[in-house]
């Protein structure tokens, strides 16, 4: 188990290591995981588990210090639009629409009113008596 264990994880030091942009950098890990794991080749079971160790935490060291690698590991996640139609959630984020409307800016669309005076008033807007200077 230790040797696949080994294994494993050299293969994902060498795919962080093949992410470093700096070609010096890269050329000089690369050098130096090659020796640890030639040097280490014939260690006993005990000290494997020790190695390894110290290897996890150079690999989490090598993830903050390199950028993701898009085509392994996805688009960066964050926030993410969602939009909600009848159908069901729509993760796309664009927006279906009719083709024609109703409401243009002759004609307001009475729900877009009522939201608009909604988020006045949440934002303390309450009257415009201090423009008339009614007091």
């Amino acid at each position: 188990m230790s040797s696949n264990a080994a294994i494993s994880t050299y293969r994902s030091l060498n795919r962080l290591i093949r992410r470093i942009q700096k070609p010096n950098d890269r050329t000089d890990a690369m050098k130096q995981l090659n020796d640890e794991y030639r040097s280490n080749r014939k260690v006993g079971a005990a000290e494997v588990e020790a190695l390894l160790l110290g290897a996890k935490k150079k690999m989490e060291y090598l993830r903050m210090i390199t950028p993701k690698d898009r085509s392994r590991d996805g688009p960066q996640t964050g926030s993410q639009r969602y939009v909600y139609a009848k159908d069901g959630p729509n993760k796309t984020g664009k927006v279906v629409r009719a083709r024609y409307s109703n409401w243009h800016g002759g004609n307001l669309d009475p729900e877009s009113v009522k939201r608009h005076h909604q988020l006045l008033n949440r934002g303390g807007w309450r009257d415009n008596a201090h423009a008339k200077g009614v007091f």
